[in-house]
């Protein structure tokens, strides 16, 4: 049975990108990362536990995103480091602590069930990257760029139900959302707060599924 649960993880903001420059490993790009069809399900919000940060967040098979990763370190020639798991986070953790006192946990759970979030139909059609800094002090992440209005639609329901029970308006901010799942970075992932947004401006390279 699909389930539901709370994911937690280091405190971690919103997602984010800079719009990339060309680089001379653009030449070096291959025609798309190959990726399994497997990807496509997100069955399920899982758990983990480290800092003691709460998010919601729909998790997805690891092993297709790590072979995507692998095909990355190729044609990077680095090796990027990776988490051990692939998400798209829905509500981030300081999202969460705004809406928390509000909106339970629980209660963010079934909106995401009743709106049917594990069965949802996303689609990616390409490997982003975000870089900060230049030379050695480069910073790099690479992720999926994921598209589905679901997503979306289910934060403005929490936006809706914040703002109903008196949450005061501007607070939590539906919109300020790039669905992404990060396939590995060099140092660390980038985020919103480094000038990052993960959204299709930032493609590197297509994704092909078989």
């Amino acid at each position: 049975m699909k389930t539901l649960a709370l994911l937690a993880t280091l405190a971690v903001a919103a997602c984010a990108t800079e719009r990339p420059g060309a680089s001379v490993l653009d030449a070096a790009k291959p025609a798309a990362i190959q990726m399994d069809a497997s990807f496509l399900d997100a069955s399920a919000l899982s758990t983990a536990s480290a800092s003691g940060a709460d998010f919601v967040a729909l998790a997805l098979p690891f092993a297709p995103a790590h072979q995507a990763k692998l095909q990355l370190d190729r044609v990077l020639g680095k090796t990027l480091k990776e988490r051990g798991e692939a998400h798209i986070t829905l509500v981030t953790p300081p999202e969460h602590g705004v809406l928390a006192p509000l909106i339970k946990h629980a209660e963010m759970l079934a909106l995401a069930r009743d709106a049917g979030l594990q069965d949802s139909s996303y689609t990616t059609d390409c490997v982003g990257r975000g870089t900060v800094g230049n030379g050695a002090g480069r910073l790099e992440t690479y992720y999926l760029v994921i598209q589905d209005d679901a997503l979306l639609a289910y934060r403005q329901k929490l936006a809706d139900l914040f703002a109903a029970r008196g949450g005061k308006p501007g607070r939590f901010k539906p919109e300020l959302f790039n669905a992404h799942a990060t396939l590995g970075f060099t140092k660390r992932d980038l985020f919103l707060e480094d000038g990052v947004v993960k959204d299709e401006s930032s493609c590197f390279v297509p994704v092909a599924f078989r």
